[in-house]
């Protein structure tokens, strides 16, 4: 899976922006992530977090649980009897052709509040977590990486903004309050023998800005203006950034959502973890296209499906 140097997604030191006397003494850094996400779609910070890494993948130890303490908080989609229908575990499924991998997904707590939008009323649930824990802890840890990666996205968006000498306010204004998407990934990237190959497919997120980890098997690929295709290479304490569809228009058009997808070809499990900066669901916001909305249409607008109560299940 290795590719030459010009096919890999750049990397970028942003201490500067987290040290002591973090923000506007270098404004380099502001206009090499900016350039990056204008250019690339796409960069890996580092100097961001040092210690992710480790923190990271004991998080993921939520994965190796017994497979009864995962399913106990499963989205109703997959275990009927439970409520929540947005928040909590997705495991694999053999007729899902999208993406082989199994999931947990967080928000924060307190759980936010919502307009009232049909199928709204699930982004109002709170976490629905296992009833143990993988290490004692590990929830306080979870909700901790949530609120301090969301911080960490915030500080690089302040510094897209001046790095493309656009209103910070603009620009970060969407990501002020606390809402935001914690997912932990886990899948399998065995290989077929035929190569590298996609084991979730090509898509972009919905929200304003992604921040990945990824483990050391990689396999995580962006795809930039050019459409051309770059590996994310595995930096020690590394996160790969990307944009999501919500930062076009405060952008003025110059950064677009960033199409991106993983390969498998190792014989070996990856685990990722993600984490999705967005709007509070009564933030009106502008799409990319059709009139602005609150965060919470535009959801259900994207995803009208995902946030129904499924039909099967005895509504309260």
């Amino acid at each position: 899976m290795n590719r030459p140097a010009h096919d890999l997604t750049p990397i970028i030191d942003v201490s500067p922006l987290f040290g002591p006397s973090p923000g506007r003494q270098d404004d380099r850094t502001d206009r090499a992530v900016a350039h990056a996400l204008e250019t690339h779609g796409s960069f890996v910070a580092s100097g961001a977090w040092p210690g992710i890494d480790r923190q990271a993948s004991r998080l993921c130890a939520f994965f190796r649980m017994a497979n009864d303490s995962k399913e106990s908080c499963a989205v109703s989609r997959f275990r009927p009897e439970n409520r929540n229908i947005y928040r909590g575990y997705y495991p694999i499924t053999e007729n899902d052709s999208w993406s082989r991998r199994e999931s947990f997904d967080v928000g924060p707590e307190p759980p936010m509040a919502s307009p009232d939008v049909p199928g709204a009323e699930s982004f109002r649930e709170p976490n629905n977590w296992p009833g143990d824990e993988p290490w004692p802890g590990w929830r306080e840890a979870t909700l901790a990486m949530l609120n301090d990666l969301r911080d960490v996205g915030v500080t690089l968006l302040a510094a897209v903004s001046r790095g493309l000498g656009l209103d910070e306010d603009v620009v970060v204004s969407p990501a002020r309050g606390r809402n935001a998407t914690l997912r932990l990934l886990h899948g399998d990237v065995t290989g077929t023998g035929d190569g590298p190959h996609v084991i979730t497919n090509r898509h972009v997120d919905t929200g304003v800005l992604s921040i990945i980890w990824q483990d050391s098997i990689g396999g995580l690929q962006m795809q930039g203006p050019d459409d051309r295709w770059r590996d994310v290479p595995v930096v020690a304490d590394g996160l790969s950034v990307h944009c999501g569809d919500l930062m076009e228009v405060p952008s003025n058009r110059r950064l677009k959502a960033t199409p991106h997808q993983v390969l498998g070809g190792q014989d070996a499990d990856r685990c990722s973890m993600g984490i999705f900066i967005e709007p509070d669901f009564e933030t009106i916001v502008a799409p990319p296209s059709g009139e602005p909305v609150s965060y919470a249409r535009h959801l259900v607008n994207q995803f009208p499906v995902r946030f129904q109560q499924p039909e099967t299940q005895d509504t309260p």
